[in-house]
């Protein structure tokens, strides 16, 4: 649309577009369908993005959704899944990215997977997590905290119940502020980091354990540390 020789408005809408050749080096195989809406009028920019039906593989991993929504304006962008897996795990993840002009992008979201089962990324564990994580900090500094729940976990002919984690996303590894568990009947605490490369460091609490050895019952505090250099199987 013009005015006196100048673009007012712009308006684009494009259904169900792919390019022809999707061929990366990233992935194996991309897919989708994508819907795109444009409005520009004067310095007013409002736009969304559909990626229906997306699917991803890398190395045997798949991620597929519903879709994909992404609607933004010259201030904000919001990215949210709607019926998504990774490796068959349900995933839901949004992301807001505010003050689009500045140099300091504040960020906020969150990502959360159900069941889990640990054993497909690490073979030392048994059992199934539920894991949330929430974004914060900005889009070159950001923040990732999470939290984990899980009924039962195995790992070294060991079983810990009812487990509740708090942690938070470092540099070179997951940092564990409290781990909260039921182990022999015995409440425990722990705290520590599991290193990408370096594998578990765990400084482990409790008061007045007992525990049973056939006949016999040690009973006091507890203190002590668990070091295991296995490493997750992310690829």
């Amino acid at each position: 649309k013009l005015k006196n020789g100048n673009i007012k408005k712009i308006a684009l809408d494009i259904k169900d577009w792919f390019p022809e050749k999707s061929e990366t080096k990233f992935t194996e195989k991309l897919s989708a369908k994508i819907d795109v809406n444009l409005n520009i009028f004067d310095d007013i920019t409002d736009y969304s993005v559909s990626l229906k039906e997306p699917v991803v593989e890398k190395y045997g991993k798949r991620f597929a959704a519903e879709s994909i929504e992404v609607v933004g304006n010259t201030q904000d962008i919001l990215l949210k899944t709607v019926n998504a897996a990774f490796d068959e795990i349900p995933l839901e993840a949004e992301l807001r990215i505010s003050e689009i002009g500045n140099s300091v992008k504040p960020i906020t979201g969150k990502v959360s997977v159900s069941q889990t089962k640990l054993n497909k990324y690490a073979s030392f564990a048994a059992g199934k997590i539920d894991i949330e994580a929430v974004v914060s900090g900005s889009l070159n500094k950001p923040k990732v905290r999470f939290t984990a729940e899980s009924n039962n976990i195995s790992s070294a002919n060991q079983n810990l119940e009812n487990v509740r984690l708090n942690g938070e996303l470092g540099k070179t590894s997951l940092i564990f502020n409290s781990i909260n568990a039921i182990w022999n009947e015995n409440p425990i605490l722990a705290r520590g980091k599991y290193g990408f490369t370096m594998g578990l460091d765990l400084d482990v609490f409790s008061n007045n354990v007992e525990y049973k050895i056939d006949e016999t019952t040690l009973q006091g505090d507890l203190t002590g540390k668990i070091l295991f250099d296995k490493i997750l199987q992310i690829n």
